[in-house]
């Protein structure tokens, strides 16, 4: 956890409630626990909501749905660049259930999906046997809780450490009790208010892993030079670490 800058006492408490998950016991003392990469990610963005006042229940709450996505994706096989794929597809599957496609027009705008000038976006055969297979709920369900979570920002991407608006991800409350509902993006403050928030908490998630996976002090010297260089997406240069 020295990645995520967890304090030894916090990890210790965090362990004993089931937080963090290792992937075994260590055995004998001195030995180090092992853990999934993106335990890394879920204790840098619980130790922020700590850091704010946030309940262990509530953060319990919030890594349970974490864990949900994680567990859905792995049923289906289904790694983080896979999401523009599937994004593509159940967003033509909408567009047929609302009747802009018949059935013969899904197929089609399928097919045309699956050229390689989609790059991430192309629909391929796998991403099909996917599509065929799950539920268009499931996928609406878990699909930004998995994408928050497995983030693994690189250096070079500096723009993931500069504030913007539309990257932060808002958690509230829509009752009394400790479960916290989070929503990611432009429209996420706006759908906290219309689900019963009176106040929330917003992170910019993306900063935060972009540091858990990159030494800030090394990326600092590009980063700057990538603010100064503003919109020139010529002129940002990439970070060395």
């Amino acid at each position: 956890m020295k990645r995520a800058g967890i304090a030894r006492d916090v990890l210790t408490f965090w362990l004993r409630n089931g937080l963090l998950q290792p992937m075994e016991a260590a055995a004998g003392r001195g030995k180090h626990l092992r853990f999934e990469w993106y335990e890394a990610n879920i204790a840098a963005v619980m130790n922020q909501l700590r850091i704010l006042g946030m309940k262990i229940e509530s953060m319990l709450s919030i890594v349970g749905t974490f864990r949900e996505a994680i567990s859905w994706a792995e049923s289906y096989g289904i790694q983080p660049n896979d999401l523009p794929a599937l994004d593509t597809i159940f967003t033509l599957h909408k567009k047929r259930i609302n009747r802009l496609y018949d059935d013969a027009g899904l197929v089609k705008m399928i097919e045309q999906f699956s050229d390689e000038k989609y790059a991430e976006a192309r629909i391929t055969d796998r991403i099909k046997k996917i599509y065929y297979k799950m539920p268009k709920d499931e996928f609406y369900q878990h699909r930004d809780p998995f994408m928050i979570i497995t983030e693994q920002p690189e250096a070079s991407d500096v723009r993931q450490a500069v504030y913007q608006y539309g990257k932060l991800t808002y958690f509230w409350r829509s009752g009394e009790g400790e479960k916290y509902i989070f929503a990611w993006g432009e429209a996420a403050e706006f759908r906290s208010m219309c689900e019963g928030s009176v106040s929330s908490i917003a992170l910019d998630i993306p900063t935060i892993l972009w540091r858990v996976w990159n030494n800030p002090e090394d990326g600092i010297g590009g980063l700057l030079a990538w603010m100064k260089a503003g919109d020139d997406e010529e002129a940002k240069p990439e970070v060395e670490v």
